[in-house]
């Protein structure tokens, strides 16, 4: 759902910028 996707997001936002790269990529596979 979209609050599941904005929590997970907000959640990476504290992670390093690595985290956050391997995030975009995992969101685009799903897109």
């Amino acid at each position: 759902s979209l609050r599941q996707f904005a929590s997970g997001f907000i959640g990476l936002q504290n992670h390093s910028d690595n985290d956050r790269i391997e995030f975009r990529n995992i969101r685009v596979k799903e897109l």
